[in-house]
């Protein structure tokens, strides 16, 4: 197991006024413990993204309060990507009490343990990136979550069919099994609109010609369908909604509600189909950045794309900041009630959690996302065209739609 100590850049270089100085002398770090996967191979790029966005955070952070604030300073661990290793690398950081709180989960197998290995030091611990449901029980321990969950994009799906007029949304899949359990967060969230939108669910046999139940979308068109089976089989599925002449259209277009075009090969699998599909991106570039985000960014590694990972780091490392500031010191209960009920300034806008216990307890609130579409045919994910973000109104301009029938559609 290997571990590492840093002491945030900003921090060590920060020169003082002399109006300063005695102030700082008296401030001791607030040492924030990270766990991270740099191993296996496969983790070690996730993990560097997510490492130089609390990085980053921690050096704007500490260049912010110079002298007047506890600066930040970083502990690492390498959890080797299991369960057990995850267990043992957060117990010897907490183990000598000086961390203030924890950060980690880089993926759901590795998170459960982190929070346990928290609950039992008393410490508070902020989930960057685990998804799973479950972590989200409410009693087992002070775990905030800046990672995304189950329900989110669900709800981004919504509020961006909500968003673009959509009257008439069909829920869409290939024939197999899981289809109806992937439909059910959207119709619910969908249903929770006001006014609610009702979603049928479609089931395609894509390999029949045409795909059965093809006739009947054409028949009563809707203003869109949510594509929801992943990967290969889901670009597939788009192709044949197009090869039946269902959509895209001029007044039928196709929301990704499966991760379909941040699969491998996507625009090998979909080809033409992929074209003016629209997908819900968290922490998209076309997002403002606050003051602060835009100062993270400038500390972007050269050689490393901007991905959420980055954005979720720094949020999780945003909000223990502030949550420390308001709790004017690193007493865990203090740090506790001040993540409750403050409300922190994240990359892309305010980083709040959920209150209301249930199975969203201490979810992030709004986490960021902006609706875009995939106007070029093989460019990647990161190239979708922004054609909505929360907090903006909607521009119909900037929606591209197909003048006349696809291609090879049925007349």
């Amino acid at each position: 197991m290997r571990f590492r100590l840093v002491l945030a850049a900003a921090a060590l270089a920060a020169v003082a006024t002399p109006a300063f100085a005695p102030a700082r002398a008296q401030q001791q770090p607030a040492t924030v413990a990270v766990v991270l996967s740099a191993h296996p191979a496969a983790a070690a790029v996730p993990a560097a993204m997510i490492r130089a966005g609390i990085e980053a955070a921690a050096a704007v952070a500490n260049e912010e309060e110079a002298g007047r604030a506890r600066p930040v300073r970083l502990v690492y661990a390498d959890d080797q990507g299991t369960p057990a290793g995850a267990a043992e690398a957060a117990a010897k950081l907490l183990a000598d009490g000086a961390p203030v709180a924890l950060i980690g989960g880089q993926s759901s197998p590795v998170t459960a343990p982190q929070i346990a290995a928290a609950a039992r030091a008393g410490r508070p611990f902020v989930n960057v990136n685990g998804w799973d449901p479950g972590l989200r029980l409410t009693g087992i321990a002070d775990a905030f979550h800046v990672a995304p969950d189950a329900w989110t994009v669900p709800e981004a799906l919504a509020r961006s069919a909500a968003a673009i007029g959509a009257a008439r949304v069909v829920l869409v899949a290939a024939a197999e099994r899981g289809a109806a359990v992937r439909a059910e967060p959207v119709q619910a969230a969908l249903g929770a609109l006001r006014p609610p939108l009702e979603a049928p669910l479609a089931v395609l046999d894509v390999a029949a010609r045409p795909p059965v139940a093809a006739a009947a979308l054409r028949r009563e068109p809707p203003d869109l369908l949510i594509a929801l089976t992943p990967g290969a089989a889901g670009a597939r599925l788009l192709a044949g909604l197009r090869a039946a002449g269902v959509a895209p259209t001029a007044g039928t277009l196709v929301l990704d509600g499966a991760g379909i075009a941040d699969a491998p090969g996507f625009w090998d699998d979909a080809r033409d189909a992929g074209r003016l599909l629209l997908s819900v991106a968290l922490q998209h570039p076309g997002i403002a950045l606050t003051p602060r985000g835009a100062a993270a960014r400038k500390r972007l590694p050269t050689d490393m794309a901007e991905t959420r990972l980055f954005h979720q780091g720094a949020d999780a490392l945003f909000a223990l900041v502030d949550g420390l500031r308001a709790a004017r010191g690193g007493d865990p209960a203090a740090l506790v009630r001040a993540l409750d009920t403050g409300t922190a300034m994240g990359t892309r806008g305010p980083v709040r959690f959920r209150t209301e216990i249930g199975p969203r307890y201490r979810q992030r609130l709004e986490v960021p996302f902006a609706l875009v579409q995939h106007v070029e045919t093989g460019a990647p994910a990161a190239r979708a065209r922004a054609v909505w973000v929360p907090g903006q109104p909607f521009d119909a301009a900037r929606l591209a739609r197909p003048a006349a029938r696809p291609t090879g559609a049925p007349r």
